[in-house]
């Protein structure tokens, strides 16, 4: 089944819920899918065997169709109906001029076709998120020349990325997030030259991230979060001038966290939390100048807040919970001076502890502190909070 064969089944479900009803008729199948599949019809140049009234007044009868209940798909209907939820064609439809599919959030089933391009060269958007698609990317994807943005997050694809990939050098965002995707992280993903988006967060990659980002020279979002990566974050990533989103949080990655923020110059989010990095907190996070989120909580982090964040005006989110930083009066001495901080969260932090009594704390722009199940001892901080009244 291709592609535009996909397409007819969510163009069914999808006009049937805007075709009027049509009283007058009494069928098995829901009238609006009925009339949608008519309507579907009478746009073909080559008639479906099977289809039609003169066949069966019940669409669910008509081969290649697959009805459930409404009530089986949680659907309101008044009347409980069958509902058209696959279609395959004995027919094949050529869509040659076709540019953008979009057939997001259905109950489309199956593996992708392997020959998904072959009559749609001139595809540029393939949205196929949120489905329950399964079993592994087709090496025909590689013939989507065409391709600038491919969606196949949220269902059921399994084994790794396919090497036909490689072929698909028009390709800017590619979106697998929430699968079943496994193995090391393939290097032809560096490639893909042109990619600013990769999303491939929540599967179960694991080994090491390649070191490939020097050749993504166009990336900007990496999202790669609920993994089972290890090792080091790679230093052609650490050093990446274009990346703006860096998300790698819940994985098994480990060593002192390293950065080059003189190279890393459009960094504004830095997501790192829920590993196994340790060491001292990077003090040459100020550096990156456009840096305002940064999550480093449930890590193995030690020492104090360094001095240098003092001058870390951009930092508006900041996260060290679950760790084991010391001197919470220097923290806050030091972190008020952080112009635009709204949310600090240092929970399971400055064990055993006492909380300052210094009236000349002041955060400016402070709507969120966290310092939860510290042990931490000493009065409550009246003073303390009127300060950070504005």
């Amino acid at each position: 089944m291709g592609v535009q064969e996909i397409l007819v089944v969510i163009f069914v479900t999808l006009v049937c819920f805007q075709t009027p009803v049509l009283s007058f008729w009494n069928l098995t199948c829901n009238i609006n899918d009925f009339q949608a599949l008519q309507d579907f019809m009478a746009g073909l140049s080559t008639k479906v065997g099977g289809w039609g009234i003169d066949f069966s007044s019940d669409c669910c009868k008509w081969p290649g169709i697959t009805c459930n209940s409404s009530s089986s798909l949680g659907l309101n209907d008044s009347v409980d109906t069958y509902r058209v939820v696959k279609l395959e064609l004995p027919i094949a439809i050529d869509l040659p001029s076709i540019q953008s599919i979009d057939i997001c959030e259905n109950i489309l089933n199956g593996t992708l076709p392997a020959s998904i391009c072959v009559n749609s060269d001139q595809l540029r958007i393939l949205n196929l998120g949120v489905n329950y698609l399964s079993g592994s990317l087709p090496p025909g994807l590689g013939s989507c020349k065409s391709l600038q943005d491919l969606r196949l997050d949220m269902n059921d694809l399994t084994g790794g990325i396919s090497e036909g990939l490689v072929r698909l050098q028009m390709l800017t965002q590619l979106r697998i997030q929430g699968n079943k995707l496994s193995g090391p992280l393939s290097k032809v993903v560096g490639n893909l030259s042109n990619l600013i988006y990769l999303d491939i967060s929540s599967n179960w990659f694991s080994g090491t991230i390649p070191d490939i980002f020097e050749s993504l020279g166009r990336l900007q979002f990496f999202i790669a979060h609920s993994n089972n990566f290890s090792g080091q974050i790679p230093p052609s990533l650490s050093n990446s001038p274009t990346i703006s989103l860096l998300n790698v949080r819940n994985n098994l990655l480990e060593s002192i966290i390293h950065l080059n923020c003189s190279a890393m110059t459009n960094l504004v989010s830095l997501d790192l939390g829920s590993n196994r990095f340790d060491g001292p907190i990077p003090s040459n996070l100020p550096a990156c100048r456009h840096l305002n989120n940064v999550n480093f909580a449930r890590n193995n982090l030690s020492g104090q807040i360094p001095e240098s964040f003092k001058n870390f005006h951009t930092l508006s989110y900041l996260s060290i919970s679950n760790s084991s930083i010391s001197n919470l009066p220097s923290a806050l001495h030091i972190l008020q001076q952080c112009q635009n901080l709204t949310t600090l969260v240092l929970t399971m932090n400055f064990l055993d502890e006492k909380l300052p009594a210094d009236p000349s704390l002041r955060f400016e722009k402070l709507k969120v502190l966290i310092l939860a199940n510290s042990q931490l001892t000493g009065s409550i901080l009246l003073k303390l909070m009127l300060s950070w009244e504005n």
